[in-house]
């Protein structure tokens, strides 16, 4: 058990090892000790559906959206949100201005830092053209 804890398990790569992973077995010898590792097996991937069965589900999907209104632009939530984050921004560069408390200011630079995430999330979306009407 000393010997587990005390030696880093370093398995140099081999063709021996190569051998056991490819053969299946779930442990493997170590080339310095001899205590089993378990041997890395990577997950094997399934297909369960083909592509264009993938693809008639996004269909349906993106219909099923659309016909409950949920891909439909929202300008004057986007308006809103914009007024309300040009707002918060003055209010943190007033007190950034007006007190300096150092504590204050490290609370300041957070509330700061949440409002320019917003801004990023606002531009995002603007990205994928989520605000307006038009292009």
């Amino acid at each position: 058990m000393i010997h587990r804890i005390l030696v880093p398990r370093v398995r140099p790569k081999t063709h021996a090892m190569n051998d056991v992973l490819q053969s299946g077995q779930s442990e493997a010898l170590d080339a310095n000790s001899a205590y089993p590792i378990p041997a890395y097996a990577p997950p094997r991937a399934t297909v369960t559906r083909s592509a264009s069965q993938a693809a008639h589900e996004y269909a349906e999907l993106k219909h099923l959206l659309k016909q409950n209104g949920l891909l439909e632009k929202q300008p004057l939530y986007y308006l809103f949100k914009m007024v309300l984050l040009l707002g918060l921004l003055a209010l943190g560069i007033i007190l950034l201005i007006t007190i300096h408390s150092l504590w204050f200011q490290l609370l300041n630079a957070a509330y700061l830092a949440f409002v320019s995430a917003q801004f990023g999330l606002l531009g995002h979306d603007a990205g994928h053209r989520l605000i307006s009407r038009t292009t």
